[in-house]
C-alpha cells in the first residue's frame, strides 16, 4: 500500500512540476496586440525585435508575435519619438518567458511616460483569467484564448485520466498478487494423501 500511495503522489506532483519547469515544457510564441495607437498620433511609434535586431515603426493598432525560445527567453520594446519635440518616451518591455498574450491599451502620454493598461490572454504557454474583456476591440482575441483555455482544460482532463489509469492498474496489480500470497499461505498441506511405496513414504506423483 505504501508503494501506491507513493506512486500516486508521484504523478500528481512530479508531473506537474516537470510541466513547469524551465527548460522543460516547450516554450510558445505569445503574442502582444497594440490597441488604441491613434492615441499617441503625435509619435512615432516604435518596436523593436530583439530575435533579428530588427525595428518596426507603429502606425496602426496591430499585433506582434515573439517567438518561443528554447533558451534564454526573446523580446521587444516599444517607444516613441514625438513628432515635433524629438522627445522620447519611456519604453515598455516585452519577453518571452512562457507569458500568456497581452493587449497593450494605449490612452496617451504623460511626462513623457506612455499611459496604458495591460490585459492578459489564454495561449498555449498558460491559461489567465481576462479581468475586463470588454475592453479589448479585437473580438477575435477573446474568442481565440477561450478556445485555447478549453484546449488547456481538456489536456488536463485526459492527463488525469490517464493518471487515474495507472494508478488503478497498479492498485489492481498489488490487489491480485496479495491474494496470491495469501492463497498460499493458506493452502492445506496435501503431501500426507499421496500414495506410499513399500517402505511407507510418500511416493512420487
Amino acid at each position: 500500500m505504501k508503494q501506491i500511495l507513493l506512486f500516486g503522489f508521484g504523478i500528481m506532483v512530479i508531473g506537474p512540476a516537470m510541466a513547469d519547469t524551465p527548460g522543460k515544457a516547450t516554450n510558445h510564441p505569445n503574442k502582444v496586440t497594440l490597441q488604441n495607437v491613434a492615441a499617441l498620433k503625435d509619435y512615432t511609434l516604435y518596436w523593436h525585435k530583439h530575435y533579428g535586431d530588427t525595428t518596426l515603426i507603429v502606425e496602426a493598432d496591430t499585433s506582434l508575435i515573439i517567438p518561443g525560445s528554447g533558451g534564454a527567453p526573446d523580446g521587444a520594446d516599444f517607444w516613441g519619438i514625438h513628432k515635433k519635440t524629438n522627445r522620447s518616451t519611456d519604453t515598455l518591455h516585452f519577453d518571452n518567458y512562457y507569458d500568456p498574450d497581452y493587449v497593450v491599451i494605449l490612452s496617451g502620454v504623460s511626462q513623457d511616460s506612455i499611459r496604458y493598461n495591460r490585459e492578459q490572454l489564454t495561449n498555449a504557454n498558460e491559461v489567465v483569467e481576462t479581468a475586463n474583456k470588454d475592453s479589448i476591440a479585437d473580438k477575435q482575441l477573446v474568442i481565440d484564448a477561450e478556445k485555447m483555455q478549453q484546449n488547456h482544460l481538456l489536456k488536463n482532463i485526459l492527463l488525469g485520466a490517464l493518471a487515474g489509469a495507472a494508478l488503478g492498474g497498479l492498485v489492481w496489480f498489488f490487489v491480485r498478487r496479495k491474494k496470491k500470497k495469501q492463497a498460499a499461505a493458506t493452502a492445506p498441506d496435501r503431501t500426507h494423501d499421496r500414495p506410499k511405496d513399500d517402505n511407507g513414504a510418500n511416493a512420487s506423483v
